[in-house]
């Protein structure tokens, strides 16, 4: 599987997260909770986690899927981007 950079990631997880909540892009930050701080509810979770694969598939050429189980614990931009970035990395 292709890396990606730590900011081809964040780019793609901010995309899904702005085209789905609607916000500007400066208030999703690295810290930003996606349900405390961004409203974010549990079909918006699952919009926002199906756009981040669609964004990981046009990057990566290939699927990289985010099971359920573990987007119950990725709860803010930069716990996503670790994951996105270890999974590459555990795929190569």
């Amino acid at each position: 599987m292709k890396q990606l950079s730590r900011e081809e990631a964040s780019q793609i997880v901010t995309t899904a997260v702005v085209d789905e909540l609607k916000i500007p892009e400066s208030e999703v930050t690295n810290e930003a909770h996606l349900v405390n701080d961004l409203s974010a509810d549990s079909l918006s979770v699952t919009a926002i986690v199906i756009g981040i694969e669609d964004g990981l598939e046009k990057a990566l050429g290939e699927k990289l899927l985010i099971p359920d189980d573990d987007v119950k614990s990725l709860l803010t931009r930069e716990e996503i981007v670790d994951y996105i970035v270890k999974r590459c990395a555990e795929s190569a």
